[in-house]
């Protein structure tokens, strides 16, 4: 399962460079981007995924996923468990890991925890078993629910630490890789966090435009990662708007080298996968690296 490959890729290279100052979160859980509709009209009622936001050119998006994790477990009807045996896919001796221990689902929470582990375990995949004493979290939404376009917004808090060593992800990615493997299908990043750096997020897009892998993003400064903020992303067919805490933090457009053009390849159905993982490079842990961390997400939401 090559849709996971990208689950502990680090951000190699930063094409564009612009600091926004994130304010500490607001009280409210929706964040109703675009304001009133055209004709000055009250909003209609909520919804599933709760008040309606108006889109900046008139109506009001309409919801077409949600979870608000108000269970005691994960929704598989919503959600697939990231495993390394199940799809290979590690990075480095870290193992992606389905387990109670790892994904979890308590107090309306979702909770995705990265650990390591006092014992060495066997970690199984089709490329070769290996002993590793770190375990990663990451879900998807592959198979269960994927858009092409629309509003995607995640209301999250990153591990409570300024050690480098870990990274958070919450991120888009294509259901097939119709026009050709990593990064020629795309990727949206909605929001990578790495612990080296705490006080950042990074939006950003994975694409071939011949210059970087297509790698267009910016920092975007937060005041306390370890608060809940909410990360959105705006993708409209030759356009991308990402907002955190409800404010423009980055737009972007793409233009992909032959035999690609126009939108592609954000044309396509993309789904919704968030983690908790270990960084690498020159994020990779040191001796004071936390041996737990969890990435905590309050709700997921989806419009059209």
């Amino acid at each position: 399962m090559r849709t996971f490959r990208a689950f502990f890729m680090l951000l190699a290279c930063i094409g564009l460079l612009v600091t926004f100052v994130i304010d500490p979160p607001v009280a409210s859980a929706a964040q109703p981007v675009g304001g009133l509709s055209a004709d000055g009209e009250d909003p209609p009622a909520p919804d599933a995924c709760g008040a309606r936001i108006a889109k900046k050119r008139g109506g009001y998006w309409e919801c077409t996923f949600n979870d608000e994790f108000s269970g005691t477990e994960l929704d598989r009807t919503k959600w697939l468990g990231a495993q390394t045996e199940i799809s290979g896919i590690a990075n480095g001796d870290v193992c992606t890991r389905d387990e109670p221990w790892t994904i979890s689902v308590k107090g309306g929470m979702l909770r995705l925890t990265a650990r390591k582990l006092l014992n060495p375990f066997l970690c199984k995949s089709p490329y070769g078993n290996f002993r590793t004493d770190r375990a990663a979290a990451a879900v998807s939404t592959r198979d269960r629910f994927s858009q092409a376009y629309g509003r995607f917004e995640v209301r999250a808090k990153m591990p409570d630490t300024t050690v480098q060593g870990l990274h958070s992800a919450i991120w888009l990615f294509p259901d097939q890789n119709l026009y050709g493997l990593w990064p020629l299908s795309g990727e949206i990043d909605i929001a990578e966090w790495y612990s080296g750096i705490p006080q950042y997020a990074y939006p950003s897009l994975h694409y071939a435009d011949g210059l970087n892998d297509g790698v267009t993003g910016l920092t975007a400064y937060l005041r306390n990662a370890s608060a809940f903020h909410t990360y959105a992303v705006e993708w409209s067919p030759d356009l991308m708007l990402f907002y955190y805490d409800g404010r423009l933090v980055y737009e972007t457009r793409w233009r992909p080298i032959l035999p690609l053009f126009g939108n592609q390849p954000f044309d396509k159905p993309f789904n919704m996968i968030l983690t908790q993982a270990w960084g690498g490079a020159w994020n990779a842990p040191v001796a004071a690296t936390p041996t737990k961390a969890t990435m905590t997400i309050d709700w997921v939401r989806v419009w059209q």
